[in-house]
């Protein structure tokens, strides 16, 4: 299992199709089958990739910093059900999809 992010030291944060065809080929040469979405969901095009590669994904919510004191209370919780709840009718068809994480790791 390798748990990836979504940006290049060179290129920054966003959609660059040249370097998902990249970390999709170093992980089939380091003979990884299986990723987690490191703290948020991935772009579709991603998820994409997963499906037609074979590869399985823990598909993980955004909930960096849940446990901390001041995160606690309705509103929170209020907001990561809604994000939970997009991201799993988002995903829930997805043959690559095994696993939802609730929050961080």
């Amino acid at each position: 299992r390798a748990a990836k992010h979504e940006d290049s030291d060179i290129r920054g944060k966003g959609l660059d199709y040249a370097l998902i065809a990249r970390d999709f080929a170093m992980l089939k040469w380091l003979g990884a089958n299986c990723f987690r979405t490191s703290h948020y969901p991935y772009a579709e095009e991603i998820m994409d990739q997963a499906d037609q590669q074979g590869f399985v994904v823990i598909d993980e919510s955004p909930g960096v910093g849940i446990t901390k004191v001041f995160n606690y209370g309705p509103v929170s919780l209020a907001h990561h059900k809604d994000v939970m709840t997009e991201m799993v009718q988002r995903d829930k068809n997805r043959p690559s999809v095994m696993i939802w994480s609730v929050a961080n790791e």
